[in-house]
């Protein structure tokens, strides 16, 4: 297998990756590769030919197929090779920020590539792909004939989430009834028609409900919401039970280390508490807290029992980390990362890291300080005290009582003898939920009283969540 054929004569792992994730197996990472990074289709066929996996994805963080990276990248002839070889044209992937579910058309109209944008629908209609149509598939019966009931809701919206088309102008062209028909035969979720002018088809891989929508504001519209039957279903999603705050939190007047005078300006004018909390800063507090600097309120909230990795689903899914990112904060940088907080969890559904969030706002202490995480000369972690680090309790310190027995003047101490402290909540949480087969699903804090009650752990009525988990974490352990 060292070779694919004699006319090709090349070596798998020839093609360089630039940085981009291994699939499966070698063939499969070598046919990714000569999709993103080549314009070789010759290549691609024999690889297919070999048995590579046109269905096959660069890891689960991004999970782009080949005809995913040629439709991102723009490499036309190799999107339209791959499609002729069969490619699926409907499997969803990390959008980077072009859609909402990351189909090869939604990466290609997103960076602008209009020709292979154009192939793609071709090709997903039955039709030709400049010359042939082998991989083309037809959409479904169920979604020409699709089943299912609209609702319709009133100045509530999932503002520039999910858009995959959109319309200006649509009254010239287009009815009501016109744009439901686009979202019934395309598998999308919704019509946003309003005060804005244009029409937005917005498309979920989940069952769009009201209750993941917000106030619409500084603006009146209509939300038109398809829920498919049968086999055009899709999966619900949840929505986490809003977690309160202490009592008498609030949060500190100012800007933190803030400096560019435009976000500032964007905070104290509340245009980003209309346009990306939905008028509250309060429905993702630990977000604010990060966005302002304000770290005696990051610290308070996390006791309470926020998930310092809580996804903001009114937002891309953007978690606290970046928001501090965004707006060059280090010390709150600092105390989520303490408080468990992870730079190296995957990109957000706009496809941004906390450190490609710094980068593209510009706050260079902000980019130094995510690099010491991610390239651990600074351990991701809690810590004692200022610049001290401890060891995180590991699967060799969970086996002994350590909080009873393994203290050395007075503090307790790990396998390696360095200072030891509980994990932090999340992770308290997902061994609770793993040890007592919770769901996925279930909120953190009904997780937690959850596990209390099964373990018949005794915790004060004014227990924190905090509390309450390493509390019933220790019972297990």
């Amino acid at each position: 297998m060292g070779f694919l054929t004699k006319s090709t004569n090349s070596k798998l792992g020839a093609t360089p990756s630039h940085g981009n994730p291994a699939s499966t197996t070698a063939l499969n990472t070598e046919l990714n590769n000569v999709a993103r990074n080549t314009d070789d289709t010759a290549k691609a066929r024999a690889l297919v030919e070999q048995g590579a996996d046109l269905s096959s994805t660069n890891g689960p963080s991004w999970r782009h197929t080949p005809l995913h990276q040629a439709a991102f990248h723009g490499r036309y002839e190799m999107a339209k090779t791959l499609v002729e070889l069969g490619a699926p044209l409907d499997l969803h992937s990390n959008p980077c920020g072009r859609g909402a579910t990351g189909t090869p058309l939604e990466l290609a109209r997103g960076g602008g590539h209009h020709k292979i944008a154009a192939m793609l629908e071709a090709a997903a209609k039955g039709g030709a792909t400049g010359g042939a149509t082998g991989g083309a598939t037809a959409p479904s019966a169920s979604r020409s004939k699709a089943r299912g009931t609209w609702h319709k809701y009133t100045n509530v919206d999932m503002c520039c989430q999910g858009d995959v088309e959109i319309i200006g102008d649509w009254k010239t062209a287009h009815t009501i009834d016109s744009l439901k028909r686009i979202v019934e035969e395309k598998g999308y979720s919704a019509v946003c028609i309003g005060s804005f002018g244009h029409a937005a088809l917005k498309s979920f891989d989940y069952q769009l409900t009201k209750e993941h929508c917000k106030p619409s504001a500084g603006y009146t519209n209509e939300l038109h919401i398809w829920f498919p039957e049968g086999a055009s279903a899709k999966p619900t999603r949840e929505v986490p039970a809003r977690l309160g705050v202490p009592a008498g939190f609030t949060f500190h007047a100012g800007h933190g280390e803030a400096t560019r005078s435009d976000q500032i300006g964007t905070i104290s004018s509340g245009g980003i508490e209309g346009h990306c909390f939905g008028g509250d800063r309060f429905s993702a507090p630990l977000q604010w807290a990060a966005m302002i600097g304000d770290v005696a309120a990051i610290e308070a909230l996390v006791a309470h029992g926020h998930d310092p990795n809580h996804k903001m689903g009114g937002w891309f899914d953007s978690e606290p980390l970046g928001w501090a990112a965004s707006f060059g904060q280090c010390k709150a940088i600092e105390a989520l990362v303490a408080a468990g907080a992870d730079p190296r969890r995957p990109a957000n559904l706009a496809g941004n890291t906390p450190l490609s969030d710094a980068q593209r706002e510009g706050h260079h202490k902000a980019i130094d300080l995510l690099n010491e995480y991610l390239t651990e000369k600074r351990p991701i972690g809690p810590v004692v005290a200022k610049g001290t680090p401890v060891a995180v309790a590991t699967s060799a310190d969970l086996g002994a009582p350590w909080w009873r027995s393994s203290v050395v003047g007075g503090e307790a101490v790990g396998s390696s003898g360095a200072t030891l402290v509980a994990p932090p909540l999340h992770v308290m949480v997902d061994k609770l939920r793993g040890e007592l087969g919770l769901p996925s699903e279930m909120p953190m804090a009904k997780l937690v009283d959850r596990a209390v009650a099964e373990l018949g752990v005794e915790v004060g009525k004014s227990a924190s969540v905090f509390e309450k988990a390493e509390a019933a974490w220790r019972a297990l352990v």
